[in-house]
């Protein structure tokens, strides 16, 4: 399972919990498995979006406030940081990227709860209208 995936899932599962957003789905006949098996579909790439719609500067501002606490004491253990200096840059941001992703979502879904309602809905009607258009 990819971090976006753990995100996009911990996001939805979070959402899902609000009488509005199940009702929402509810009425559409729709139930929390059906959706988990659209995460990865429908609901990472939401979840990238709503990202990159964020101001940059609101965006590293959290992304920050999750990867310090993180990185820096990992840093200041001698093993780590050896392994991490042989790491290209790909890996160090594939690894950061990894460890990141679901503490940014948990920040991200308290910050911006109702703006990724929103994006949720919008992604799964967006796919409901592909669907129906492919019957």
């Amino acid at each position: 399972m990819s971090a976006y995936t753990k995100a996009a899932s911990f996001i939805l599962d979070t959402l899902w919990q609000d009488d509005g957003f199940r009702e929402h789905f509810h009425r559409l006949g729709v139930s929390l498995a059906d959706l988990g098996h659209l995460v990865d579909t429908v609901f990472v790439p939401a979840y990238l979006w709503f990202k990159r719609s964020l101001d940059p500067a609101d965006l590293a501002r959290l992304q920050k406030s999750v990867v310090v606490p993180l990185i820096i004491p990992l840093l200041r253990q001698p093993s780590f940081r050896e392994m991490w200096e042989q790491w290209d840059q790909a890996t160090q941001l594939a690894f950061v990227r990894e460890q990141t992703e679901l503490p940014l979502a948990k920040l991200l879904i308290q910050v911006y709860h109702q703006q990724l309602d929103a994006a949720f809905r919008q992604a799964y009607a967006r796919y409901s209208a592909q669907a129906a258009g492919r019957r």
